[in-house]
């Protein structure tokens, strides 16, 4: 099930908040069915249980990890100027001021955004796989 909200993710992720709610109303239908849950069952006590992120924050976790990737110089060079290091703190990177939902929803924007919230001691590991899998353990332990 996982897979199939995974794909398209970069796309449809980017759409408005309907959209994302959509897609997780159907992932809660989904989990209290497949796993006998009964139908108040909260669902954050169910993506703990499960170690599995909502919809959105799987969303910023593919971004993240495209993030991850272009910093540690595993992407074409094509993604070199995507973001660039703070001169400040090493660990961030510049957010480039949008004033269009638009421009906020581009992936200059949105990753920078979303890779400056990442604790620092999680932006080291140069292991993209490790590095998502320690951020998902962070993300999915604030459902509790």
């Amino acid at each position: 099930m996982n897979s199939k909200i995974q794909y398209g993710l970069e796309v449809y992720g980017h759409a408005g908040s309907t959209v994302i709610r959509r897609v997780q109303t159907q992932q809660k239908k989904a989990l209290k069915i497949l796993f006998n849950r009964d139908f108040r069952t909260r669902t954050e006590k169910l993506h703990c249980d499960l170690n599995l992120l909502t919809v959105k924050d799987t969303h910023h976790l593919s971004i993240a990890k495209f993030v991850h990737k272009q910093i540690h110089g595993k992407l074409p060079a094509i993604f070199n100027s995507y973001f660039i290091p703070s001169q400040t703190r090493t660990d961030n990177i510049i957010i480039n001021q949008q004033t269009t939902e638009r421009g906020k929803k581009s992936m200059e924007h949105f990753g920078a955004t979303i890779w400056n919230k990442i604790p620092s001691n999680l932006k080291k590991i140069h292991d993209t796989k490790r590095f998502s899998k320690e951020l998902k353990k962070i993300w999915v332990s604030v459902y509790r």
